[in-house]
């Protein structure tokens, strides 16, 4: 069973991480390096790199699916870009370059103030 998860998982972030958003960076196949460890048997350590820019983080595995948890920061040619922290998956703080830190009820609040246009295709 755990190593059914531990396969499944390892497969999720190998391909699932070239489709989600790293911090507003998408990573493409052929130029990213993904290092997992293992801190717990629910727990992954994830680093993935590419050219100039290298983000960190951790998934933990709960109920079958794969959730971001913990501190995730992004860097760019070695300077911090980009911090933020999750817990099981729900966004707590984001953290600006400029050293602001932004919670979800902040992030909420001003995504009501201003909507996010988007188009409709059929």
């Amino acid at each position: 069973m755990i190593l059914q998860l531990k396969s499944l998982l390892f497969s999720a972030l190998l391909f699932g991480s070239l489709l989600m958003p790293a911090m507003a960076q998408t990573l493409q196949p052929d130029d990213a390096t993904r290092t997992l460890r293992w801190v717990s048997p629910s727990l992954v350590e994830v680093t993935i790199t590419s050219h100039e820019i290298t983000q960190k983080g951790f998934y933990l595995l709960r109920n079958q699916t794969i959730v971001r948890h913990g501190s995730w920061t992004l860097w760019t040619n070695g300077e911090k870009t980009m911090a933020a922290s999750y817990d099981k998956g729900e966004l707590q703080w984001i953290e600006h370059p400029n050293g602001k830190q932004y919670t979800a009820a902040d992030i909420k609040q001003q995504r009501g103030k201003n909507p996010t246009p988007y188009l409709i295709v059929d």
